[in-house]
């Protein structure tokens, strides 16, 4: 589950911050507002007390027979590494409700699957997976659920979010706003290829389901690729918003409009699909789709439940996203309601 360090390095304080503020001390020195921003980190990393592991004293070993391996792939410092990091965290939260053991398993290219010393009844793996990683978690055991992306859906489980959806709840939303000349950026990292394609064409789709012929799509992967990117794009098309798919640093996206001297919302409207968390970008607070992590997190122990019932047949969920608005999108007209 998530640490003090975890709440710490997302609120910006020291973990003795986080620990003091979290047992309610009332003689520590800090703002009511920096005491807010601790309580909702810890509660967007999904962190339970201590004090309540006192329960499972009491919990019969029959009712902690199932033990599940959490799977990710080790990765470095991006976007993904923390979409993992809170999808994890669910998982854990969701385990710790049920009274289920939990096995973190952390493989990595070029590694074989390392003994643990337990049994497990199922796997919830978060994130990509190559194949050859897929067989070594099949050595573990044959009970896998794949948590945000779904390797193949005629073979395993799966629970992803419904990116289609998100797309469109947010073009509803620039729409009901005014916007018309509306862009998008996605990542072209090869783990996020089939997402932004996927993405991408929901896009015009739906841009040409309302209307709009010629909408443009512009897309990036690392920072300079999306600070080209936006910069070919606001002198060719000038649009009025923004729309960041899946895999994209918005971080990157908001410094590069700075950089370039654009201002949030005033100059351009920026809505954020397919986030894990409300986001603040360098003090901008962004509209987002937000994926609803826990609401996964409790499918994928779902489909786990159903293979221990004697289920063997895949089947994928898919998890439907809100828009939660944050100020980042400008009316260009008065606001109406649009389907």
């Amino acid at each position: 589950m998530a640490t003090l360090k975890d709440i710490a390095a997302l609120a910006g304080v020291s973990p003795s911050t986080v620990s003091r503020v979290l047992q309610e001390d009332a003689t520590l020195s800090v703002t009511e507002q920096t005491r807010e921003r601790i309580r909702q980190a810890a509660q967007e990393l999904g962190y339970v007390k201590p004090q309540r592991k006192n329960i499972q004293k009491n919990v019969s070993n029959e009712s902690r027979k199932y033990c599940v391996g959490i799977a990710q792939m080790a990765v470095q410092e991006t976007p993904e590494e923390w979409y993992c990091m809170v999808l994890k965290n669910a998982v854990e939260q969701a385990c710790f409700a049920r009274n289920l053991e939990t096995v973190p398993l952390f493989l990595a290219e070029g590694l074989s699957a390392k003994e643990i010393g337990r049994e497990l009844q199922g796997i919830i793996a978060i994130g990509v997976f190559p194949e050859h990683v897929i067989q070594q978690l099949r050595t573990y055991t044959e009970n896998i659920v794949f948590l945000g992306d779904g390797p193949d859906d005629s073979k395993y489980y799966s629970v992803v979010p419904h990116h289609t959806l998100a797309i469109e709840l947010a073009l509803n939303h620039l729409f009901a706003n005014g916007h018309r000349k509306i862009a998008f950026i996605g990542s072209k990292n090869k783990k996020e290829a089939a997402l932004f394609e996927m993405q991408m064409f929901a896009f015009l789709h739906a841009m040409s389901c309302k209307g709009e012929v010629g909408s443009i799509v512009e897309y990036g992967g690392s920072q300079e690729e999306v600070k080209s990117s936006l910069k070919e794009m606001c002198e060719r098309i000038q649009p009025t918003a923004l729309l960041l798919g899946a895999g994209v640093s918005a971080g990157a996206v908001v410094y590069t409009l700075r950089e370039m001297g654009i201002s949030i919302p005033e100059d351009m409207s920026v809505v954020a699909c397919s986030m894990t968390r409300q986001q603040d970008c360098y003090g901008i607070p962004l509209t987002a789709v937000q994926i609803m992590r826990q609401e996964m997190a409790e499918a994928a122990l779902f489909w786990l439940e159903q293979m221990w019932a004697g289920d063997q047949y895949p089947k994928k969920a898919l998890v439907p996203s809100k828009l939660e608005e944050r100020g980042s999108v400008r009316p260009l007209l008065p606001k109406i309601e649009c389907c």
